[in-house]
């Protein structure tokens, strides 16, 4: 498939308005009724592979959001709050229903998108840090699972299949 852009910012917002429908899709079905041990398990881990495949999208969003995301204004003026309030919502469902405890919604989703794409746009960081020169198949499944236990313990939830 070829796209044609008109302008590089065409192409620009093309990237931007990807990357945020990948990233929301992820969260974007679940419900009061989900059990919340599973639905964020699998949002922290389809975040992390998100960051394999796409870290230089990652990237691209970051330095929209460090300049001040003249951009992604009109995003964040009207689509982004009413999604975020609604999986804070489920969130804070969850908490009131006695299925996890009681964390504060908003801090969560935002742990869970510094801590996954942490591995996206300090990539060099972690790979220095780690003495690679670049993640394997198994350090972003390892990742996935240090990350997954370590949200999950830290909303007392139990790991799903545990």
């Amino acid at each position: 498939v070829h796209y044609y852009f008109n302008s590089k910012l065409d192409l620009y917002m093309a990237i931007l308005t990807g990357v945020i429908e990948l990233w929301n899709d992820a969260f974007s079905g679940i419900t009061a009724d989900d059990d919340p041990a599973e639905a964020l398990g699998a949002y922290i881990h389809a975040k992390v592979m998100y960051s394999r495949s796409n870290p230089h999208a990652s990237k691209i969003f970051a330095s929209e959001i460090i300049h001040g995301a003249p951009n992604l204004s009109v995003y964040f003026k009207k689509e982004f709050r009413p999604w975020f309030n609604a999986k804070a919502g489920v969130i804070q469902a969850w908490i009131e229903q006695g299925k996890m405890d009681a964390v504060d919604p908003y801090y969560l989703i935002f742990l869970i998108w510094s801590a996954t794409q942490h591995y996206a746009d300090f990539n060099l960081q972690v790979c220095a840090g780690l003495g690679k020169s670049k993640l394997s198949s198994n350090d972003y499944a390892a990742v996935s699972d240090n990350l997954t236990h370590i949200i999950l313990k830290g909303c007392g939830l139990k790991l799903p299949g545990k």
